[in-house]
């Protein structure tokens, strides 16, 4: 799995355990203390991957101060991530300002920005909203996996949608 998959799935905490290493959260506790200690250690990636630990259980609390402290080359997705949660939470207006604040060259992180707020605006009923942002994405990279099946399918059901109230 390329590094960006794990990121996308928030998966990228594996990489720092061991094969037979069972405890995510213990065994990222441990290298975060031994970072902290010898003060060598990127300490910003250990809570990178503290904070995908603490999303897949849902104690997004936890997650967000752990991604509000990455403060490396991981810092763009981390702050994808804290809207993730923000998103989970159903604090929609968070999360779609934190979203739209992302200042990235990666086109992977900008596709999944724009999925994220197309999904958001799409649970708000923003329909108008969610139209642009897919379009943008189309345009800005139209061989994204999905991304065209995606924007098709939504167009499809607008289309639908609007002959039905024609129809009634």
């Amino acid at each position: 799995m390329t590094l960006e998959n794990q990121l996308i799935k928030k998966t990228f905490y594996e990489t720092l355990m061991e094969a037979d290493e069972k405890n995510p959260v213990r065994v990222l506790g441990e290298a975060f203390l031994a970072g902290h200690k010898d003060q060598t250690t990127d300490i910003s990636t250990i809570r990178f991957a503290q904070g995908e630990v603490y999303f897949h259980h849902k104690d997004y609390e936890a997650a967000i101060f752990k991604w509000e402290n990455v403060h490396n080359d991981l810092e763009p997705w981390a702050k994808k991530n804290i809207a993730d949660c923000y998103y989970e939470i159903r604090q929609l207006s968070t999360a779609e300002e934190i979203y739209k604040s992302i200042d990235t060259e990666s086109s992977v992180l900008q596709s999944e920005v724009a999925l994220q707020l197309f999904s958001l605006y799409i649970d708000q009923g923003k329909l108008e909203k969610a139209d642009q942002v897919i379009k943008k994405a189309v345009s800005f990279n139209p061989d994204y996996p999905n991304v065209t099946d995606i924007a098709r399918a939504f167009l499809k059901n607008i289309r639908i949608g609007r002959a039905q109230l024609n129809w009634q």
